[in-house]
């Protein structure tokens, strides 16, 4: 891509374009961008969700869709058990503030949308504070606020633990 710029002042006179770009920027293609995916690729859906353990490490995730050829509109599946009355926090966090998600928590059947949450911006994270209303397996969708970004460093983790309260005693 080429830019021309050309000045107006505030008496309304202005500069004639330049015949040639005065800056260039190039993009390169989307076979480059997303050239390094990530461990967990080709978990485009609820049939292909990968195993998630809960309150193991963080699992790292780059937006880089390799069933589309300009690496588009990926979406990440996780699934994991989870106990009727049991508390889950899922928590999302952007790598270098390039990928804000959308995380819905979806029924067993793959479909129903039980909680959602998104960041409201770049570079903030999102979470779920759910109470399971159920016993079995759930998974978990998780979609960039943008659709149309992809690469290598469009990256996030995400973390779902069963959160507990540390109640320390104390003996006189």
């Amino acid at each position: 891509y080429g830019f021309r710029i050309r000045g107006v002042d505030k008496a309304g006179n202005t500069e004639s374009y330049p015949p040639s770009a005065e800056i260039t920027v190039s993009i390169p293609p989307a076979s480059e961008l997303c050239k390094t995916p990530d461990a967990y690729e080709n978990d485009n859906s609820a049939s292909k969700a990968k195993e998630f353990i809960l309150n193991g490490a963080p699992q790292f995730h780059n937006f880089c869709n390799p069933e589309a050829s300009n690496r588009l509109n990926d979406q990440d599946w996780l699934k994991f058990s989870v106990t009727n009355g049991r508390k889950y926090m899922i928590r999302s966090v952007p790598v270098n503030g390039s990928a804000p998600t959308i995380l819905d928590l979806i029924a067993s059947d793959g479909n129903t949308i039980i909680a959602s949450s998104n960041a409201a911006a770049f570079a903030q994270e999102t979470l779920i504070d759910w109470t399971a209303d159920r016993t079995g397996t759930v998974y978990l969708r998780i979609r960039h606020l943008d659709s149309k970004a992809a690469g290598n460093t469009v990256s996030y983790w995400i973390q779902i633990e069963e959160p507990y309260l540390f109640v320390p005693i104390v003996n006189k």
